[in-house]
């Protein structure tokens, strides 16, 4: 199928972008219906199991230990997220398994650790590299996306 340069313009310019601005909306709405469901809890989130915080400690440690390496803070935070995860779980499984008031308990320890890792490592940064810390957690990708989705669209 060709497409004459109106309709590459209008599909794959406008409605891809589109489209992809979505996505992570998308995306975070499916997680959080997830935790709720998880958890047979209507206020589970991200912060209360300590996942936020676990991708925060390790984009603070991108910082302080790959400093020009911008396409690790990314990975980096998805690691720390992943780590959390499975740190909540492991503390939250008993005899009983992993019941909901055991991982939200053990997400508040784990989120109430970390938050002490970052207040602990953002001492260490410089003041460009906190101010770019503090504009990441609360939700800047600005300098990530341009080389992110531009790697992305390489693969």
């Amino acid at each position: 199928m060709r497409f004459d340069s109106d309709q590459f313009d209008i599909l794959f310019q406008i409605r891809s972008a589109g489209f992809c601005s979505r996505l992570p909306w998308r995306i975070t709405a499916t997680a959080g219906a997830s935790y709720q469901a998880l958890l047979r809890n209507p206020l589970a989130e991200p912060y209360l199991l300590g996942i936020s915080n676990g991708a925060g400690s390790r984009n603070d440690g991108a910082l302080v230990f790959f400093r020009t390496n911008e396409w690790s803070r990314p990975l980096l935070a998805f690691a720390g997220a992943l780590l959390a995860t499975l740190a909540v779980y492991r503390l939250a499984h008993g005899r009983a398994g992993a019941t909901p008031e055991r991982l939200i308990l053990a997400g508040v320890i784990v989120t109430t650790f970390l938050s002490s890792v970052i207040v602990f490592v953002t001492t260490l940064l410089d003041a460009t590299r906190i101010r770019s810390f503090t504009f990441w957690l609360l939700g800047d990708l600005s300098a990530q996306a341009r080389t992110f989705f531009q790697w992305q669209l390489q693969l």
